[in-house]
């Protein structure tokens, strides 16, 4: 279905048969009912979808062109945005992936809010999610995967159900920057790009696994702090080799390894509880406490 103008009227319920698209300056869809998409999807390339209803759909996508003041509840297996600047007014409830290939998504106030169901991924290729008022509900178990150009962790990855992050930016070049500390109950896997931590506390309590074009990068300012209940190796590859960080603990279970893929100065606090370190024929050195050189 392609259309100029759909309205959805406060008492009617309605089920397509198909995808619906709306695709012109002037094309709105007015959802004051409910607009029963199933398995199918609606995508604005250009136009405004608005009204106080419910959109039950698989799939939204919303391109450059496309407008949202809509302010009811969203049901979306899948949301992706390519671009919109979104002031997010409507309950949005999103089960399965959450992708920001561009553009902005702002929570505003009122009824504005995202929750995450269960094993949702966000992926952020060029998007961000912030909050303006309104709610982030991420306490089931969720992960991030950070793909295209350098970009900082916000908000996204501020929730308590955070599982798991990817780092597999565009080239081994590309920089991800916490943008506070981060607390990660769950894996982390860096394949591609640098993760730096800058004067932040990065605590991963999981397994870190890594790719020849990933790495960590920190400094004097830096807090790395790793447990493990698991059994592995934990391979730690920094951006330069020796590198600073102002403190390094590790904590893992006798089955765990956390292993150097290069020299390691600590600058201000070490500390070995469990597991074992595999220097890796590298050196752990320093003059912070708990390093002996």
């Amino acid at each position: 279905i392609t259309a100029d103008h759909i309205i959805i009227g406060s008492s009617f319920n309605v089920t397509t048969s198909g995808n619906i698209t709306l695709n012109g300056a002037l094309a709105s869809m007015q959802v004051d009912g409910v607009l029963d998409a199933g398995a199918h999807t609606v995508s604005v390339v250009q136009g405004t979808v608005s009204g106080t209803g419910q959109i039950i759909v698989n799939q939204i996508s919303l391109a450059a062109g496309a407008a949202m003041t809509f302010a009811g509840q969203i049901d979306a297996h899948t949301f992706i945005n390519n671009g919109s600047a979104i002031a997010l007014a409507a309950a949005t409830s999103v089960e399965s992936s959450l992708q920001l290939n561009g553009g902005s998504m702002a929570i505003g106030s009122g009824s504005g809010e995202l929750s995450l169901e269960s094993g949702t991924q966000i992926v952020m290729n060029g998007g961000t999610v912030s909050l303006s008022g309104g709610v982030f509900n991420a306490a089931q178990a969720y992960t991030v995967s950070y793909q295209g150009g350098s970009a900082t962790i916000g908000l996204e990855a501020s929730g308590s159900g955070l599982s798991g992050i990817e780092v597999d930016l565009s080239s081994s070049g590309a920089q991800l920057a916490l943008g506070g500390d981060l607390v990660l109950n769950g894996n982390l896997d860096i394949d591609q790009g640098t993760l730096v931590v800058g004067n932040n506390s990065l605590t991963v309590n999981g397994m870190i696994n890594g790719d020849v074009n990933g790495s960590i990068s920190t400094s004097s300012g830096s807090e790395l702090h790793i447990s493990s209940s698991g059994s592995g190796m934990l391979g730690l590859t920094f951006s330069s080799s020796p590198q600073v960080v102002g403190t390094l603990t590790f904590d893992g279970s006798s089955g765990a390894t956390l292993q150097l893929m290069g020299d390691v100065e600590v600058s201000s606090s070490f500390d070995h509880s469990g597991g074992t370190i595999d220097l890796n024929g590298h050196q752990l050195s320093g003059t912070g406490s708990g390093v002996a050189d």
